[in-house]
């Protein structure tokens, strides 16, 4: 069911100028046809603007990894402010629909980030425009900076735990690589880990912060969908690959597995019950969790 808005009425003056409006959508998963709102494309001739949200993270709540996303939003903002926004399908009524127009306009933009149709705008310029259509379409809620920063702290550490062990070696064989990307015939989806390792072996490395997230609820729902490809993973086995590159490894069924985690407040026993089936998960799967207090037992895994 497409939603409709009323557009703000407004007369044509000498200040008002005819534009379009385009929506951006943030698609995780295509197969499902579930999408969020992530900004909003305004423009005509050369004057153009996009507003996106700043809160990614929020954006997340349907599963997927929206980094992608957000790298493709930050770079047509950046086309859009030096006044060469790639050009977007017209809307207009007289051009009509074909299975061949249908076929291209989602060969454009099908996978992250889709291209929605808006329709005209009447405004003065097209930044003006681009913040009215936002707060109409597009909801932002504020970050919760506390539960933000133990995210990112967390894989900080862990990334630098790593790196610290592959310096204490002069062999060249150590390495450490970030966002890997592991896939396999079995898996609906790829599994994403904060690090892959190397010394004459392969392992991979996350973090999860369990006192991150918006609510409990979300962060149960991000464990589980983590934990789909990790099961297909165990069971099967599968490849890596590094981002920005085409090569794979294979990677056995028992690739060595580590989660780096923090803990909740006791308190909140909601989030304390996500980390307990976090726990059962990964002792039935053979990962190693290390509380982020003991970083030292990594170092002694991977010697």
């Amino acid at each position: 069911m497409t939603a409709t808005y009323d557009m703000p009425q407004s007369t044509l003056t000498g200040t008002e100028t005819p534009y379009q409006y385009w929506i951006l959508r943030y698609v995780p998963n295509t197969v499902r046809q579930e999408f969020v709102n992530v900004g909003v494309v305004v423009g005509r001739d050369d004057d153009w603007a996009v507003h996106a949200i700043s809160n990614w993270d929020h954006a997340g709540r349907l599963g997927g990894d929206p980094t992608q996303a957000a790298t493709w939003v930050e770079r047509l903002t950046e086309e859009a402010e030096a006044s060469q926004c790639p050009p977007l399908p017209e809307i207009t009524a007289a051009t009509g629909l074909s299975t061949s127009e249908i076929s291209r306009r989602q060969a454009l933009h099908n996978n992250h980030v889709q291209i929605a149709a808006g329709g005209p705008l009447v405004t003065t310029d097209a930044r003006s425009g681009a913040a009215m259509m936002f707060d109409l379409l597009v909801h932002d809620p504020d970050p919760q900076p506390r539960r933000i920063r133990a995210g990112t702290r967390l894989r900080r550490q862990l990334g630098d735990t790593l790196r610290q062990w592959a310096s204490q070696s002069f062999s060249a064989s150590r390495s450490v690589e970030s966002n890997p990307s592991v896939s396999a015939a079995t898996m609906r989806r790829p599994a994403r880990f904060n690090f892959l390792a190397a010394n004459g072996h392969l392992s991979l490395h996350h973090a999860w912060a369990f006192e991150s997230g918006t609510t409990a609820t979300d962060l149960l729902v991000r464990f589980r969908a983590w934990e789909v490809p990790v099961r297909d993973l165990r069971e099967s086995g599968g490849a890596v690959t590094l981002p920005g590159t085409e090569e794979s490894q294979a990677l056995d069924q028992d690739v060595p597995l580590t989660v780096l985690f923090s803990e909740p407040d006791p308190a909140e026993t909601d989030r304390v019950e996500v980390l307990e089936e976090a726990r059962a998960f990964c002792r039935q799967y053979e990962i190693e969790m290390i509380p982020e207090n003991e970083p030292e037992r990594l170092l002694r895994i991977l010697s």
